[in-house]
């Protein structure tokens, strides 16, 4: 489901209670626990309650979108520090961050700004 040339996007399993996420180590531990396939883990959290954002990794032509108070994780096959990443409020289309999410770490938004998800 991902390669080591490009990064894929996987929502965390439906069968993890998400509010007991605290952080993004803590979400990317979760992921990886059963896929050792994985080397990389930059998750995304909108943690707002009206606004949905998109995330679109450097390189890519498809955002992603994620709903209210959800969670995705971009994954890669191979070791890496960060990837670059566009993260847009989809009611303005304001860009709302535009830089790098760390692995095991990633980034925490609403529909206004993002900040590291530690």
């Amino acid at each position: 489901m991902f390669c080591s040339y490009a990064v894929t996007i996987q929502p965390l399993a439906p069968e993890t209670n998400f509010n007991q996420i605290h952080s993004g180590k803590e979400f990317c531990q979760i992921a990886m626990k059963d896929k050792p396939s994985i080397q990389a883990c930059m998750p995304i959290l909108n943690f707002d309650n009206n606004f949905q954002i998109s995330a679109l990794e450097k390189g890519g032509s498809v955002p992603i979108t994620v709903n209210t108070n959800q969670s995705y994780g971009f994954y890669e096959a191979q070791a890496m520090d960060s990837i670059t990443v566009t993260i847009s409020n989809l009611q303005s289309h304001k860009i709302i961050y535009s830089g790098k999410s760390l692995n095991m770490q990633g980034l925490k938004c609403n529909g206004s700004y993002c900040v590291p998800w530690e």
